[in-house]
């Protein structure tokens, strides 16, 4: 063979090899895409109005885990390989929902505080997905789990929050009640309190919201705000940060969770997030939305949501994009631009009441994602591809839960 034709024969065996190389990174050994498989299916949970719990990993294909009990749910969520399932009592699942057992039997109930048990419009108050949430652990800590409790104050302590937490995924018997409250002279007022919603900022700070109901003494219900700032450290003492309404050179005027005043006039509000900034919304329909920009110190009424509405649900999925769920008026969408809501209801008809959302994502073995986002409705699991903008039915049904 002549050298050119060696050095020719030489190059195809070069470009052939690159050319497998190429395709291998491509394409598994048995000739399937990459690009359409996926590193680990996500598990979605939803619950129905009759208790039955239901699990997908894609949105569309499901299985009925566990069989309706006639106990509506008021909150689900997951905690490593636990499912915790907030009824009456929380419960936990180590089987993917198939089975549950009996976790803690204090769950807060709205019909223990004043005048909240209805909304305007006489419905229930009976969801609140912000009741129980989970902070996730790291090589020094375990992952932590908050519930809202209304566990006796036993010994009349001062302190008490109405908080409870876990360090074992919320299963029994690793329940204890967080008395853990910075008793520093200049806090809004005393204690006790009932905590009534958590959220995990972006920095891991664990934002809690309180009512205070003082109308035994002639005073005032209103909602104080807390945060621990390192919730995986039981240790850690609770901070408060509610506003005073004047300081106490009457310079300073801090606006408080409306309205400050006796029942029926205030809503019970429950907590979101968009990157920092901290959402309320009220799911009574009496005073809207707000925001804070300070963990709850100030805050500010949101513009663009309909009046007397119960806004049942608000998530940011992926920081990218923030929802609210009405009863009866659809999702909202927020727009940065003019920092106001909009009605957004593509795809999803007319008058549908949106109780949950939650999002996931799909990652590929090519390093591509694909993000999800679901909201739970008197209708059906809607499914989003597009960050919320639109909206397919994907599972029809009557459903109060998801995570």
């Amino acid at each position: 063979m002549s050298m050119l034709k060696s050095m020719h024969y030489i190059k195809i065996l070069v470009v052939a090899a690159m050319v497998t190389v190429l395709y291998s990174n491509c394409k598994k050994p048995s000739g399937i895409d990459n690009g359409n498989v996926i590193e680990t299916p996500y598990s979605l949970y939803f619950v129905d109005t009759q208790g039955a719990v239901y699990k997908t990993n894609d949105g569309m294909a499901f299985n009925k885990v566990f069989n309706p009990d006639g106990f509506p749910a008021k909150a689900i969520i997951t905690s490593g390989e636990v499912v915790l399932l907030c009824k009456n009592n929380i419960y936990s699942s180590i089987d993917n929902g198939h089975n549950f057992n009996h976790a803690y039997d204090s769950l807060q109930s709205v019909a223990n505080l004043p005048g909240m048990s209805y909304a305007l419009n006489n419905l229930p108050i009976d969801c609140n997905q912000s009741m129980i949430i989970e902070v996730p652990g790291d090589s020094k800590s375990p992952s932590f789990v908050y519930a809202c409790t209304d566990a006796p104050n036993t010994g009349g302590t001062s302190n008490y929050l109405g908080v409870a937490y876990n360090n074992n995924h919320g299963l029994r018997p690793n329940w204890s009640l967080d008395n853990g409250y910075d008793t520093t002279p200049g806090n809004m007022a005393p204690l006790p309190v009932k905590m009534v919603s958590f959220m995990l900022m972006k920095n891991g700070t664990l934002v809690g919201l309180a009512l205070n109901d003082n109308t035994a003494a002639g005073g005032l219900t209103s909602f104080r705000n807390f945060i621990n700032t390192t919730p995986l450290d039981p240790t850690t003492i609770w901070q408060e940060k509610t506003g005073s309404l004047v300081n106490a050179t009457l310079t300073t005027v801090d606006t408080t969770l409306p309205p400050n005043a006796i029942f029926p006039s205030y809503g019970f509000f429950t907590l979101g997030r968009y990157n920092d900034r901290l959402i309320a919304i009220d799911q009574r329909g009496a005073c809207g939305a707000w925001y804070s920009d300070d963990l709850g110190r100030k805050w500010k009424q949101f513009a663009g949501l309909p009046a007397n509405v119960p806004l049942l649900c608000v998530s940011s999925p992926f920081d990218e994009v923030s929802l609210i769920g009405t009863y009866g008026d659809g999702l909202y969408i927020y727009n940065q631009s003019t920092g106001s809501w909009q009605r957004n209801n593509s795809g999803l008809g007319t008058n549908i009441t949106v109780r949950g959302i939650s999002y996931k994502s799909n990652y590929y073995k090519n390093g591509t994602t694909k993000n999800y986002i679901y909201l739970a409705t008197n209708l059906g699991i809607y499914q989003s591809t597009d960050m919320g903008l639109h909206w397919t039915r994907t599972i029809p049904g009557n459903f109060k839960n998801i995570f």
